[in-house]
């Protein structure tokens, strides 16, 4: 059960129950390749967005991304065998006759044996007639190979740069570079690929105005790269989410930006754009919203969540049937301060409503990295 103090701070969770534990530990399988791959999914009757087939070739991530939720909840790095992932891709193709594979971890072209993944996957589905497809490539000094070994699928690149500002990258301890960035996608259209699509974050701490010019500017570049090698300028897609400060990680003390930012932002971008081939594609703001009071609130949003079901909220995830106004009255009838619970900053000895979810490292892990994180925003915020 919740306990609140008499100011309706949250104190915590106490179990209900004598002999419950205070805190819960995560079931982790500790050998994933001992695993049996999924290799009869049902084939749907229609045409869906995912007509292909997933497999999973590694579970956790090499790095530690301080905005990243699910490299801190999916660690250790546990990965499959080559031929395991092969095998049962084959096995699978069989079943479904689906024409494309999809290769899927968190951070797939880190994968340990993956120059050796990649032939095996060519020498034996490209015979077959079969793609292999990978959501998003890692930008590292072996991009350049990667996209030359990727030939049987050119139609678009996947990048995911977060920021575009090497500074800014540090504070969030994504370490890649532009400079490796802007050679791969030299590489990839060298090699006849065709489009690139780059995920960025908007609102991360710290956020200049720099960096949000620096967006744009990056997927000019690019544009402009494109253009020098395919003697036309190709289509550079610029995908910005609204940053969501998760739990489990170094900023889940920090407070997501507020509605006004995040559209003056908006605003910013698109008039900074001056290559028509470069696209620029905005989350929904109040959708960013919601899933703010959702990651971020204790058990009393919980009412509000029931409220807004009750009310008709329903397959929010689809832009055409998301109500907002249903679940900032739902929340607000439910008692729920949203202000509060998006926009303010926890301190370090507050006790969080997800404390009692334990996590590889622990909290004290995340305190350190908030620290450092902390210590680097004050420098970036001297050089502007």
């Amino acid at each position: 059960d919740p306990e609140y103090s008499r100011d309706g701070q949250f104190l915590g969770l106490q179990p209900r129950y004598p002999g419950i534990p205070t805190t819960i530990e995560p079931a982790v399988i500790s050998d994933l390749d001992a695993i049996p791959l999924p290799t009869r999914p049902i084939v749907p009757n229609i045409e869906c967005v995912h007509d292909r087939i997933a497999i999973e070739i590694m579970r956790g991530c090499p790095w530690q991304c301080r905005f990243c939720q699910s490299t801190v909840i999916k660690r250790p790095l546990r990965v499959r065998e080559v031929e395991t992932i092969v095998q049962g891709a084959l096995e699978s193709y069989r079943h479904t006759g689906f024409r494309e594979i999809s290769l899927l971890s968190l951070s797939t072209s880190d994968y340990p044996y993956f120059p050796q993944l990649v032939r095996r996957m060519q020498e034996v589905f490209h015979p077959l007639g079969v793609k292999i497809a990978l959501p998003s490539l890692r930008v590292n000094e072996a991009l350049e190979s990667v996209v030359a070994m990727m030939a049987s699928d050119r139609r678009g690149l996947t990048l995911a740069p977060e920021v575009a500002r090497d500074d800014m990258r540090e504070q969030i301890r994504k370490k890649i570079s532009n400079e490796d960035l802007y050679r791969g996608c030299r590489t990839a259209f060298q090699n006849g690929w065709q489009q690139v699509k780059l995920y960025f974050l908007c609102g991360l701490p710290g956020e200049r105005v720099v960096d949000l010019d620096g967006i744009i500017e990056m997927a000019e570049t690019i544009a402009r790269i494109g253009k020098e090698e395919r003697g036309q300028t190709p289509k550079v897609v610029a995908s910005v989410s609204n940053f969501v400060p998760k739990s489990h990680t170094p900023y889940q003390w920090t407070g997501m930006q507020t509605r006004d930012y995040f559209n003056w932002a908006r605003e910013h971008l698109f008039q900074k754009r001056r290559i028509k081939a470069v696209m620029l594609k905005r989350h929904d703001i109040e959708i960013s919203l919601v899933e703010g009071v959702l990651s971020r609130g204790d058990r009393r949003v919980a009412a509000g969540i029931e409220l807004a079901w009750r009310r008709g909220a329903r397959h929010d995830s689809w832009y055409e049937m998301f109500n907002p106004a249903i679940w900032w009255q739902a929340f607000a009838d439910a008692g729920v301060d949203v202000d509060c619970v998006l926009h303010a900053s926890f301190e370090l000895t507050d006790r969080l409503p997800w404390d009692h979810l334990n996590v590889k490292k622990g909290r004290t892990f995340l305190e350190k990295e908030h620290h450092r994180a902390t210590v680097q925003l004050a420098e970036l915020a001297t050089v502007g």
